[in-house]
């Protein structure tokens, strides 16, 4: 964050069992409408189940 760019995230609740195409048409998506990428996050109860 050296060049103070700004990180934004929203939640996609029931979305947990997303395949892996379906987060990257969801990242090709938000990158036609100017983000420059995804990052996606999996919970389950406390803990991070996944990252990717």
């Amino acid at each position: 964050m050296s060049s103070q760019g700004i990180v934004k995230g929203f939640v996609v609740p029931g979305c947990y069992d997303y395949t892996r195409r379906q987060i990257d048409d969801l990242t090709e998506f938000v990158i036609s409408h100017g983000a420059k990428g995804l990052i996606s996050i999996g919970f389950w109860g406390p803990h991070v189940t996944w990252m990717i």
